[in-house]
């Protein structure tokens, strides 16, 4: 059994719960001549920027979900180099794989048009059980989904050989939203919940958020998050689908890995919502 927590519709440009926490105000601003200053330091150094160490490394199978004979596909949509730069903070490296297709897949209609994503969720599992390829989440498309949802994965699942999640493939979303989306359901996979839920982070502002603003969807994960990742398996069997010589040494004070126990399905909404 597992639990289902979903994001709750709030305005046109929000999604909200009833309990969201305020946010956590920002730090005093910089002023204008240390600001310039660090400008003039930038431009002396050739704007150089501090290189990500990498410890561990996922790989992000998006797979094209078809009905039928496969005249309507569902993929999720996402801007590889920002979706890097969520992770580059845990320290994990994101391989990108062509893309495969599932083909005669059979939605189940929730009515209005739209489908059950727990039903999508299972049935996606069950064809794509066990994972192939070690180290690997594998994200599939569908139309949309009933009740505002955008995601469905499991929380965890990547301790538990259960590395999946579906995303909505369509909804005319921004790339930027649509990236928030997909790492929004990698953050699920590797054990993070929402943000303000039981936990110290901020309901707002960060990419495992029970809220989303469309205007400016988030692109960075709360502390939480990041110690959720810490403490996450990766997913699949022992091993790494990359040659060991492409894998960087684990850096002092590096991430663990270790078993998490429980499994929730967790829940996005649309039209930010999600």
């Amino acid at each position: 059994m597992f639990g289902r927590i979903a994001r709750v519709r709030g305005g046109p440009n929000t999604r909200t719960r009833a309990s969201a926490r305020p946010a956590r105000r920002a730090g005093p601003r910089i002023g204008g001549a240390l600001a310039l200053a660090g400008l003039m330091l930038a431009m002396e150094t050739g704007g150089a920027q501090a290189t990500a160490v990498y410890t561990r490394e996922l790989a992000v199978q998006v797979v094209e979900i078809c009905t039928g004979a496969g005249v309507d596909c569902y993929a999720p949509a996402y801007d590889a180099a920002l979706l890097q730069s969520m992770f580059d903070p845990a320290g994990i490296e994101l391989f990108f794989p062509a893309a495969t297709r599932l083909n005669g897949f059979g939605f189940v209609d929730a009515g209005g048009g739209e489908i059950d994503p727990g039903e999508a969720l299972n049935d996606f599992r069950l064809a794509m059980s066990p994972p192939a390829t070690a180290h690997t989440a594998y994200l599939g498309g569908t139309p949309d989904m009933a009740g505002s949802a955008v995601e469905l994965a499991y929380v965890g699942g990547a301790s538990v050989d259960l590395p999946f999640g579906v995303v909505q493939g369509t909804g005319g979303f921004s790339l930027a939203a649509a990236t928030e989306i997909v790492a929004h359901a990698l953050g699920h996979i590797l054990g993070a919940p929402h943000d303000g839920d039981g936990n110290a982070a901020p309901a707002s502002g960060f990419v495992m958020a029970p809220a989303l603003n469309l205007a400016a969807p988030p692109s960075t994960y709360s502390t939480v998050s990041l110690a959720a990742f810490e403490s996450a398996a990766l997913p699949g069997p022992t091993g790494t689908f990359a040659a060991s010589a492409d894998v960087p040494a684990p850096a002092a004070g590096g991430l663990l890995a270790a078993a998490l126990g429980g499994l929730a399905a967790l829940r996005a909404r649309r039209r930010r919502t999600v």
